[in-house]
């Protein structure tokens, strides 16, 4: 990449790698990062209002999760 940042998405737990290299391809920066805990279990919650009706101003709702 040819970028001063990057995203990476991980998928899975695990440790993830990365070496920065400068424009001589010559490495200049490493870091590993740990992804302890990927969760894969959807969580419930409700969005207020959620009565379906269309506005034509600005409307605050509340997002509760449990």
């Amino acid at each position: 990449m040819n970028q001063i940042t990057a995203t990476y998405i991980a998928r899975e737990n695990g440790a993830y790698s990365f070496i920065g290299l400068n424009s001589e391809g010559e490495a200049v920066a490493f870091g590993t990062f740990v992804v302890n805990y990927i969760d894969r279990v959807g969580k419930s919650g409700s969005v207020t209002p959620n009565d379906g009706i269309w506005r034509n101003t600005d409307v605050q709702v509340k997002i509760n999760t449990e």
